[in-house]
């Protein structure tokens, strides 16, 4: 199984080590997830052909998971890290992923990344415990209204509105036949 930076770098987990299911990031069979319980993140895996990929030495191309693994966050940097920061071709930026039983008995994960020429790799446990039934509160967008943002002016937007506004809350405001959206605060500025 093959990662990206971003499976492994970008996620919501929450911070608080006491809540081990929500401060981890669950492999699952299309991609990684996260949440804090309050926002979920989800990442598709690359999609990649194995076939294109350069091997690391001693490691197997396993299929995505069946259930749900989770991993902790600060392992999944460690292993983001080690890929090479300025990789030849992005195969070479991919982590791969394989999952063991050591000889106790103990569920761990081996990572592994190459540029070619070298070979990194890392071991982690696996974080035990019940990772929420994300699919259960994933509201249902077939009969959403969607509107499509610059990803760059949207968080332009959200900048200028935190530094012109007291207020807590963002209102987004959408015209029905979609030719305009509107930002409030709850302190009356508008954008």
């Amino acid at each position: 199984m093959y990662l990206s930076a971003q499976n492994l770098k970008c996620h919501v987990a929450a911070r608080e080590h006491g809540r081990f299911p929500l401060h981890s990031i669950a492999l699952t069979e299309r991609g990684t997830v996260s949440t804090d319980g309050r926002l979920l993140l989800f990442i598709p895996y690359p999609n990649v052909d194995p076939k294109d990929i350069p091997g690391v030495e001693g490691m197997k191309n396993i299929a995505m998971p069946k259930e749900l693994i989770l991993i902790d966050p600060e392992d999944a940097k460690r292993a983001a890290d080690m890929a090479p920061k300025r990789p030849l071709c992005e195969a070479y930026a991919l982590v791969h992923i394989e999952s063991e039983r050591n000889s106790d008995g103990e569920d761990r994960f081996t990572f592994g990344v190459t540029d070619g020429r070298r070979t990194q790799k890392m071991t982690a446990r696996k974080v035990e415990g019940s990772f929420p039934n994300y699919p259960q509160v994933v509201p249902d967008f077939a009969k959403s209204h969607a509107v499509t943002f610059d990803i760059k002016m949207l968080a332009r937007a959200i900048k200028t509105l935190e530094a012109a506004s007291k207020g807590q809350m963002v209102t987004l405001r959408i015209v029905d036949d979609g030719t305009g959206v509107g930002f409030s605060t709850d302190d009356g500025v508008a954008m």
